[in-house]
């Protein structure tokens, strides 16, 4: 196949982190962070209903 009669470069944007970067912001962290604990502590005391089964079980 041959290459078209015009082409042009395609110039590569930098990365914009500010957008897109992984993780969360220091308050969102700490929210998850103690939501994780409530719940670790919430399990290991028992199950969230006391010991009741599902009553859809």
């Amino acid at each position: 196949m041959d290459k078209p009669k015009e082409s042009y470069e395609i110039p590569s944007a930098p990365e914009r982190p500010e957008e897109f970067a992984p993780g969360l912001d220091k308050e969102l962290q700490e929210m998850a962070d103690a939501l994780t604990e409530f719940k670790t502590k919430l399990t290991k005391n028992g199950s969230a209903m006391n010991g009741k089964k599902n009553s859809f079980e």
